[in-house]
């Protein structure tokens, strides 16, 4: 298992001088190492989270988000949703376990599903570049607007807007 601590960290719980510093520069947050040992005493006990890559875990408003390599979300969220019910536990909130992607539009699309992107727009402005995306008009994200975009920009290191669908332009 890889995880933005080392093993050595995570058995022992306490922070080796490297692992501290990514606490001390807010790389990492204290929840961030609890939610780690967390999964990682679970792949101890079950031996097909052994295999997986935690690449960041990112806690929002009212909700945590693991992010993890191609074909590990679903080894994270296990038979029957059973361990990402213990993370949502161990948490106080709920948990959703996205897997990484080049693709900027297929990650954001897996943060806020079941809700697709219509669209995904590149606005350039006298601050910067951001993204706005465009979903259906009378949909619901999963998460507090604000919270979606912290995640986003903490993912993304972009803004990102969210638009709606403008029921008189939809394709027929």
């Amino acid at each position: 298992m890889k995880t933005p601590i080392c093993e050595i960290c995570l058995r022992s719980e306490l922070l080796c001088s490297a692992c501290q510093e990514k606490v001390n520069s807010g790389e990492l947050k204290e929840n961030d190492v609890e939610m780690l040992g967390l999964i990682y005493k679970e792949s101890e006990k079950n031996k097909i989270l052994s295999c997986i890559e935690i690449k960041k875990i990112i806690d929002g408003q009212g909700i945590v988000l693991v992010v993890c390599n191609q074909g590990s979300g679903r080894k994270i969220v296990g038979k029957g949703g059973v361990f990402a019910k213990r993370l949502e536990q161990a948490a106080g909130k709920p948990v959703r376990v996205v897997e990484e992607s080049s693709d900027v539009r297929s990650f954001l699309q897996n943060i806020i599903l079941p809700v697709p992107i219509i669209n995904l727009n590149i606005i350039y402005t006298q601050e910067g570049e951001k993204y706005k995306i465009i979903i259906p008009q009378r949909s619901r994200l999963p998460m507090p607007l604000k919270t979606f975009q912290s995640i986003a920009k903490d993912v993304t290191g972009k803004n990102v807007e969210v638009g709606f669908e403008d029921e008189g332009l939809k394709k027929v």
